[in-house]
């Protein structure tokens, strides 16, 4: 993220995004799929958060799944 020139709040608040999905789907980790994330963000929604904290997770959770885990246009 430093190398795309990401502030270190945005940093801070991809980290927490990536680290609560990756918490919420311990048990299939290493099968983590665009359907997670879809669940994770509709998980989101449901708790009445604002849509600038969802696309924000959906930003986190994109970055995650095509950098980190080599998922292709996850979103």
């Amino acid at each position: 993220m430093t190398l795309k020139g990401f502030s270190p709040k945005t940093k801070k608040a991809y980290e927490g995004h990536i680290r609560r999905f990756c918490l919420t789907h311990s048990e299939v980790f290493l099968q983590l799929n665009v359907k997670n994330v879809h669940t994770y963000l509709l998980g989101i929604f449901e708790q009445e958060r604002s849509h600038s904290y969802i696309n924000q997770a959906m930003s986190a959770s994109k970055l995650f799944l095509e950098r980190y885990l080599d998922v292709p246009n996850s979103l």
